[in-house]
């Protein structure tokens, strides 16, 4: 399974100090107690750091998934994202949000990215396609670092297009579909779009399921279907393509890549909502209550919300250790500088002699993003709940 980074200190002698506490690294580390790296996903604690129990450093296993990206940019992401004045585009803060998750998830993950529509036609109905090809993230984050990585930097620009066209979903997917599902290992899509999927010529549709009519573009109403077929100004390729999308979202789920539905605001209220949240029980990651699908008002609810779904696919509750540590009974673990008890409703629990799970509380601080790195030393007595 992959983490952010884990070890484990072999003790050399019998240990002479407790663990470090959680109530801060400075103060664990006057204490003599073992100063954690929080801000370093890949930095383990320095072998026999302040003396503390060993001088031994065995990594855990490392298996980093791929994590594509797949984004709408139609002509609507040029709109603002939240009502606030001075508010970037949803483009623009999508093209931010994604490229601060890459920085920040760095070697962590593999990614890779597409967009769509790619270009052309009446209504920018051509399918979109693959613009940054699945890669490694950089060794060291970039965020962090305060200065972004090369691969961080070319995903970027890689984005670096315009808002236009329509929002060719089920063509685009299919046309992905061989290249994602042929990525070697674990694979998690995140489909980042404002509106409903359309596009589709062979799509048919009365007013009620027509996007012009749903977003009450002039002269389209309750007696005039602008998807008509022969329509001048719309026709069929303006119906709401969900049946022909949920298909395609289905193909993923089926070869055991899970579709993340992200979706920002649009004109289209409570149909175009219906429509996401069927697209995200198709993609086999809808959330327990409604809406299913991700909601997105603005550009922290962004933010978060790529932060909780990176935090759930590169950090996995389930560790596996690269060793069986010497004594279970000597062995605790940190998330980030904070000491995580042994404990099978809000802690951690050995699961094989070399693997271990995160429960209740532990685990959902690890999915929330919060969390850069777990860490796990041997040689000091297993810390319980008191």
């Amino acid at each position: 399974m992959t983490i952010a980074a884990a070890a484990l200190a072999a003790c050399a002698s019998s240990p002479s100090h407790a663990p470090p506490s959680s109530e801060g690294a400075s103060d664990a580390a006057d204490a003599g107690g073992l100063l954690f790296d929080a801000a370093g996903p890949d930095g383990p604690p320095a072998a026999d750091a302040s003396g503390l129990c060993g001088n031994a450093i065995l990594p855990a296993l490392v298996d980093p998934p791929n994590l594509y990206f797949v984004a709408d940019r139609s002509g609507s992401m040029g709109q603002a994202l939240g009502a606030q004045a001075g508010a970037p585009t949803k483009w623009v803060a999508l093209r931010k949000a994604l490229t601060g998750l890459v920085g920040k998830l760095g070697a962590r993950v593999n990614v890779g990215a597409a967009v769509y529509p790619r270009t052309g036609g009446a209504l920018g109905c051509f399918a979109g396609g693959e613009v940054f090809v699945t890669r490694r993230g950089d060794a060291a984050s970039g965020a962090d670092a305060g200065a972004l990585g090369a691969t961080t930097v070319a995903f970027a620009a890689s984005l670096g297009l315009v808002p236009s066209g329509g929002t060719p979903t089920a063509a685009t997917l299919a046309v992905l579909y061989p290249t994602v599902a042929g990525l070697a290992g674990r694979t998690y899509v995140v489909l980042a779009t404002d509106g409903a999927p359309n596009c589709n010529p062979a799509a048919r549709c009365g007013a009620s399921a027509c996007e012009p009519n749903l977003d009450l573009q002039t002269g389209c109403g309750a007696a005039t279907n602008c998807c008509a077929v022969g329509d001048p100004a719309f026709g069929p390729e303006s119906c709401v393509d969900t049946d022909a999308t949920t298909t395609a979202i289905a193909a993923f789920k089926k070869a055991n890549i899970p579709v993340y539905v992200i979706g920002l605001p649009s004109s289209g209220g409570a149909y175009y909502q219906a429509v996401l949240d069927r697209m995200a029980l198709a993609g086999g990651t809808a959330r327990g209550t409604s809406p299913r699908y991700y909601p997105v008002a603005d550009v922290s609810g962004l933010e978060q919300v790529l932060a909780a779904i990176g935090a759930e696919v590169a950090l996995p509750c389930d560790v596996t250790l690269a060793a069986e540590p010497p004594d279970a009974t000597r062995v605790n673990v940190y998330l980030d500088d904070a000491l995580v008890a042994y404990d099978a409703q809000d802690g951690w629990t050995w699961t094989t002699p070399s693997s271990f799970t995160l429960h209740g509380a532990a685990c959902a601080r690890l999915e929330s993003g919060a969390v850069r790195q777990v860490q796990v030393v041997s040689g000091c007595p297993t810390q319980k709940p008191s």
